[in-house]
């Protein structure tokens, strides 16, 4: 049937509009009952017995039995065209609002099926499309969902099986540093046996001193555990039950607190010097053990651990150099931003070759940056240059500090336990270094060739990473559960300034850097391709520069020099404006695309390191 039959099939005929209680005459047209009582009522004088009238369409004459209030009340109701009328609707091809019009248009910004009437009515001014179009579009959208769907999950069972994998070689990594551990300490053992006459003999003169020690802390040890027992005393016989009083409860709980803290502080103290009688060689002994290559230093670092770890948060975790790397597998965790339960939030790294190119006057060199003891690959992520132009360089793939002179060779090295990430020069031949894993940093000296570890120290609030100084502050970017933050230290007495820059943990925020003035720090971002400058004291953005993956960053005068680590270009911005002054286009020198600068003293090189490779490239 074609829409316009369909139209007129329920139309009545007087009213031109759908049926409404359609009645119909002996000839079968059919009326609306209101429209068939009115042109009865004018069309013919109602009597007590009978009325007579003719069809409207037809003209056949019509006799029915006489109701005066309700003229059409004899006539058949037509249920064929009602039903017919329901049946249609049903199908979706009538409008539900009006019955007798095909709803075949689709009104897109109140999702609604509508007819021409409707359209006329209320939707003159939507966005209206054939009903066709609208159940095509429907289709197109269900099966990109579906695609989607598919997808993700060919996705999931791609990560499980790298989780698995990962699984197999977290295991297979144990049972590495469960070996080295064991050929570690039969190595020591070997070299203990060897070395044992002379440390007895150390051991000796030091043991009048030390033990005088122990005995002072055994003593203060012994009158604090008599005044904790005094306390302890005095609470047992205090039923909490029975006090009332605020002010007083308040008062046993702050004596109390105060004999834990004389408690914690006694046994930290004691425990440290059990320390030195164990770990602290005389310089003779330490020279013997370098010369063998067998061990390094041993020192002690405070670090952060979780509250529902077992131990202490402030227990003092020993950490061995040198040896460690040579003789143990270590389990290595990708530098991540807090865990949030998802795969996406690992920040992954590319291990580089062991190689540095030095460019000076036209003139390549290579050196090959592995030693002896290297476990891994080099991957590069801080450097510092000291007074006399000799370089201080963070090996986060071997988990070491790494000096080189100015003629670029090699003179030391430091092995840790924990990865580093970046190095700062302070004051004369002092630097600090940051481990994100232990939330630390730490600071160190430089002195007759050797890297040594100070007591001092910082514990940021999260991963901290990038470092920059700037007469006694110190700033990082570091990484927590809530985002990414800029923390600024009053060196070790406390933080001064916080920033949040990103409330995204996948941030690829890793560098920053002091403005000469002090006051204004500016920070590379790399997710959002942008170079900041904000202000400490306020907190505002004096200036933003976008820079294709901007990654390391270091001041020259009043100079800022970034890393567009993708580009392999170095880029000069004033540090006033953000305008770019310069661009060195490094790609052309066989150095690939680079992550970290740093600028020596004199103001006349440039120092760059890699992304992909650590051909660390110097630029005249």
């Amino acid at each position: 049937m074609s829409s316009d039959s369909e139209c007129t099939l329920f139309q009545c005929p007087i009213c031109l509009e759908e049926f409404i209680k359609p009645k119909a005459l002996p000839c079968l047209h059919t009326f609306c009952k209101s429209c068939i009582n009115e042109f009865i009522r004018k069309s013919t004088t109602l009597t007590d017995f009978f009325v007579v009238f003719n069809c409207p369409v037809c003209r056949k004459e019509v006799k029915l039995e006489s109701c005066p209030s309700d003229p059409a009340k004899y006539l058949q109701d037509n249920h064929i065209i009602q039903s017919m009328k329901e049946t249609c609707l049903s199908k979706g091809k009538l409008c539900s609002i009006h019955s007798s019009k095909q709803a075949d248009h689709v009104c897109t910004e109140h999702n609604q099926i509508v007819c021409y009437k409707c359209i006329i009515d209320n939707h003159r001014f939507c966005i209206v499309t054939e009903i066709y179009e609208a159940i095509e579009s429907k289709r197109h959208s269900i099966t990109q969902v579906q695609n989607q769907l598919i997808i993700g999950k060919e996705n999931m069972g791609t990560s499980v099986n790298a989780h698995s994998e990962e699984k197999k070689r977290i295991l297979e990594s144990e049972r590495k540093c469960t070996d080295g551990v064991k050929l570690y300490v039969d190595e020591l053992k070997n070299l203990i046996k060897k070395l044992e006459s002379q440390i007895l003999d150390d051991i000796q003169k030091n043991t009048k001193q030390i033990l005088q020690r122990v005995d002072k802390n055994l003593t203060e040890t012994n009158k604090e555990m008599t005044y904790l027992k005094t306390v302890l005393d005095e609470f047992e016989i205090i039923n909490l039950k029975d006090i009332t009083d605020f002010n007083k409860l308040t008062s046993i709980e702050q004596k109390l607190k105060t004999a834990h803290q004389r408690m914690n502080k006694t046994g930290r103290k004691s425990l440290s010097d059990i320390h030195l009688l164990r770990f602290q060689p005389n310089m003779d002994l330490f020279k013997v053990l370098k010369e063998n290559d067998a061990i390094g230093k041993i020192s002690y670092t405070g670090i952060k651990v979780p509250g529902n770890a077992k131990t202490s948060s402030t227990q003092d975790v020993l950490k061995c150099t040198e040896t460690d790397a040579k003789t143990k597998q270590v389990l290595k965790l990708p530098l991540t931003t807090e865990n949030t339960g998802s795969s996406a939030n690992k920040a992954t790294h590319t291990r580089p070759v062991n190689k540095v190119v030095s460019l000076k006057d036209d003139n390549q060199q290579l050196m090959s940056l592995k030693t002896n003891t290297d476990r891994e690959d080099c991957f590069l992520t801080g450097i510092t240059l000291l007074l006399d132009d000799s370089m201080i360089v963070a090996d986060n793939g071997n988990m070491k500090i790494k000096h080189f002179s100015a003629g670029c060779k090699f003179v030391s090295q430091k092995v840790f336990s924990s990865e580093p990430w970046d190095v700062c020069r302070t004051e004369e031949d002092d630097f600090i270094v940051s481990f994100p894993s232990d939330n630390l940093i730490q600071y160190f000296t430089f002195r007759k060739g050797l890297i040594i570890p100070k007591q001092d120290k910082i514990l940021t609030n999260g991963r901290c990473y990038g470092l920059s100084y700037h007469c006694n502050k110190i700033a990082t970017c570091n990484r927590r559960a809530s985002g990414v933050f800029i923390e600024v230290y009053a060196g070790l007495n406390g933080i001064i300034a916080e920033l949040c820059v990103s409330a995204s943990v996948l941030s690829e925020c890793w560098y920053l850097s002091f403005c000469s003035d002090g006051e204004n720090l500016v920070y590379t971002d790399q997710t959002t391709n942008f170079v900041s400058c904000v202000n400490l004291m306020s907190g505002r953005e004096k200036w933003r520069k976008t820079i294709r993956s901007p990654r390391g960053i270091a001041r020259c005068q009043t100079f800022m020099y970034v890393v567009n680590c993708k580009a392999a270009k170095l880029v000069c911005l004033s540090e006033d404006t953000g305008l770019p002054k310069r661009e060195i286009d490094c790609s052309s020198l066989d150095g690939g695309a680079f992550s970290g600068v740093t600028v020596n003293t004199d103001q006349t090189k440039i120092f760059l390191l890699p992304m992909k490779g650590s051909e660390a490239l110097v630029i005249k």
